[in-house]
């Protein structure tokens, strides 16, 4: 099977998959291993970010531009967006540590309390180096 989906489209399976998943989920089903792979893949490709490659005469907002305007994340934004798991981003909230908010049933963390949050982690005092010797010295 070829699939030849243009951004919009990869965005719309997306879509589709997580509906799809999140019903069989809620019925006590699983999906296929077919329809899983392709889940897997839609979501994939519609997280991939394409560099803009003319500015030029464009009213329309770039990806990009359209991420740094949003006020929330999704829980699996929020976990892409710092690097981590989804459910690292779960127990942050679960312990208070990460405050979040629900928007009609849904969990989502505000943009600005996910960089509040990074803004105060410590900085590392040593170096990775410094860990390895460390663990090979012992």
């Amino acid at each position: 099977m070829i699939i030849d989906l243009d951004r919009q489209g990869w965005a719309w399976m997306a879509v589709a998959m997580k509906m799809l998943e999140r019903w069989s989920r809620e019925n006590g089903r699983t999906l296929p291993p077919d329809i899983a792979a392709l889940a897997a893949l839609a979501k994939k490709y519609d997280s991939v970010r394409q560099e803009p490659t003319d500015r030029a005469g464009s009213d329309e907002l770039l990806d990009d531009e359209v991420v740094r305007r949003k006020l929330t994340h999704s829980l699996d934004e929020a976990a892409d967006r710092i690097g981590v798991s989804k459910r690292t981003v779960e127990r942050l909230v679960a312990d208070g540590t990460l405050p979040s908010v629900r928007i009609v049933g849904a969990r989502r963390i505000r943009v600005s309390d996910l960089e509040a949050y990074i803004e105060s982690l410590p900085t590392a005092a040593r170096s990775f180096r410094d860990d390895i010797n460390r663990k090979q010295a012992s």
